[in-house]
């Protein structure tokens, strides 16, 4: 079809492969997996393993020999015999690598001052290994938090595969009906005479928008720094639980503690979330024009892909957006406004939500987009599903609205 002034075309969907996609995050989680699945290795050697194999060891008489005190710490020695060999070790128990907790210690001490006698447990291959407790230390709990992220990357490579077919089947949904449009003639003269905007991302033309947010990319930035966050602050988390249980009071140290747990926390919560909502129904959304000056009007087409049956109702939005970026002082704020919201549809049918049309008109009184390094006038549509006791739906997608255009006058044709 032509695309001179007042031409019809219609509004397809060019269909793209998945393969790469579907690579792309097969190897990311893949990746994941090993990563997280060696430090849960290394985590379980260290503190869950030993504590497995301790309880098997096998109960020996000993004699506490002396308390060595070293700062605020104390530690036990004692004596055992083993095959008429006598041995010395200061091992409280499984955890070789940490402090012994000061609370069993002070306890020990009470009950079985230097020279008594009470029973230690050998390890039967080790002879020269002993320890005076085989009781569980919390600190080893902290072996299970790589295995979250083994559930994650489990859970990513059996999603994969299935997302892919689905993106690889959503264009023919799409092509079904193409939209016919009438395109405007004044897009020429908008570009040439207005020189006051600038987007190097619009491209005009009938075309599938992409959302200005990834789901994906949002899961994986908030996963990546939940486990960062998580990983240094559990070293101190486990250190100050460690000292409660060993009869201190580290009340300050505590009090420090709670904001960094509390941003870790919400970390989880919102990691949590958005891995909820890579489960849902996603828009594919069509538009008329991409790039429409103020005045004139788009239409717009959407197709859920997935399961819209847990969708109550579906909405459509028009929004128009000033972001502000300003100093006061040494500090630098940053401030966005809505002075435009329209709602362009409300759907609650099966049918519409899953598959609609319908129509934006831009204000001709309003601002066009506008990107400047301190101000922008940015302008979105955006698409909300409501779901029951589940993250909603929500995807923005930019699109660029250009100063009116300037119509070239009518001739007057004279009469002869």
């Amino acid at each position: 079809m032509s695309d001179q002034p007042g031409s019809m075309k219609a509004l397809s969907h060019k269909s793209s492969s998945s393969f790469g996609c579907g690579c792309f995050f097969s190897m990311f989680f893949g990746i994941m997996l090993m990563v997280s699945g060696m430090f849960s290795f290394v985590l379980y050697q260290e503190f869950l393993g030993p504590y497995f194999d301790a309880l098997s060891w096998q109960e020996t008489p000993c004699i506490i020999t002396a308390y060595n005190r070293a700062g605020n710490r104390t530690k036990v020695e004692y004596e055992y015999e083993i095959d008429g060999q006598k041995l010395n070790s200061e091992q409280f128990d499984y955890l070789q690598n940490t402090a012994p907790p000061q609370a069993a210690i002070r306890k020990l001490k009470q009950e079985f001052p230097v020279g008594a006698k009470t029973v230690c447990y050998v390890n039967p291959d080790q002879k020269f290994e002993a320890v005076l407790s085989k009781g569980f230390r919390p600190v080893s709990l902290s072996a299970l938090i790589p295995l979250a992220f083994v559930v994650i990357a489990l859970l990513g490579l059996i999603a994969t595969p299935y997302y892919s077919r689905k993106l690889a089947s959503s264009s023919s949904k799409l092509s079904e009906s193409p939209i016919q449009i009438d395109l405007t003639s004044n897009f020429a003269n908008a570009f040439s005479d207005k020189k006051d905007w600038h987007d190097p991302d619009a491209t005009p033309g009938p075309q599938e928008l992409k959302p200005v947010d990834s789901t994906w990319t949002s899961f994986l930035g908030c996963g990546f720094f939940t486990l960062f966050w998580c990983g240094i602050v559990s070293i101190f988390v486990f250190d100050t639980i460690q000292q409660w249980i060993d009869g201190q009071r580290p009340f300050l140290q505590t009090l420090f503690m709670l904001p960094f747990v509390a941003v870790g926390a919400g970390g989880i919560v919102v990691t949590i979330m958005y891995f909820l909502k890579l489960f849902n129904p996603v828009p594919k959304l069509l538009v008329s024009e991409r790039v429409i000056p103020l005045g004139d009007s788009i239409r717009i087409k959407w197709v859920m892909d997935g399961n819209t049956s847990s969708i109550k109702k579906l909405t459509v939005k028009l929004l128009g957006e000033e972001w502000i970026q300003y100093q006061r002082g040494t500090s630098t704020y940053t401030e966005t406004n809505l002075f435009y919201e329209e709602v362009l549809a409300n759907e609650f049918a099966q049918d519409r939500i899953e598959v609609g049309e319908t129509t934006a008109n831009i204000p001709a009184d309003s601002m066009h987009t506008f990107h400047a390094n301190s101000n922008k006038i940015r302008w979105k549509l955006q698409v909300l599903g409501e779901i029951a006791f589940w993250p909603d739906v929500d995807a923005s997608y930019a699109i660029t609205v250009l100063p009116q255009a300037v119509l070239p006058p009518i001739e007057e044709v004279s009469e002869e």
